[in-house]
């Protein structure tokens, strides 16, 4: 009998082994999908802040090159505006004037 016995607590311990496997078991396959969870909410939340920034550094860019641009459009007119100013003020003589006349009558 004594053998039956040893057979039957044994036999307790390892259902008992395997029940306790199973809960060890479902409490990682718990655990594994709650980390899972935080791991997806983190890197969602990585992803928006990096997207946050590159439109903020996109905006500084193009902030930077509309400045840049406009820097250039003032230098390019004020020198067309220098130019302008030479051009009128100076005095042709009336020689060169009277001959440039009489090339375009000539022409029609």
């Amino acid at each position: 009998m004594e053998h039956k016995d040893d057979f039957a607590e044994e036999l307790g311990e390892i259902r008992q082994a395997e029940a306790e496997k199973e809960k060890i078991l479902e409490k990682a396959a718990k655990d594994s999908e709650k980390i899972i969870a935080e791991a997806n909410a983190q890197a969602k939340k990585i992803i928006e802040k990096a997207s946050d920034d590159a439109e903020a550094i996109e905006e500084e860019i193009l902030m930077k090159a509309h400045k840049e641009l406009e820097a250039k459009e003032r230098q390019i007119s004020a020198k067309a505006q220098k130019d302008a100013q030479e051009i009128s003020s100076m005095n042709v003589p009336a020689p060169a004037v009277k001959k440039a006349i009489e090339g375009m009558l000539e022409i029609e």
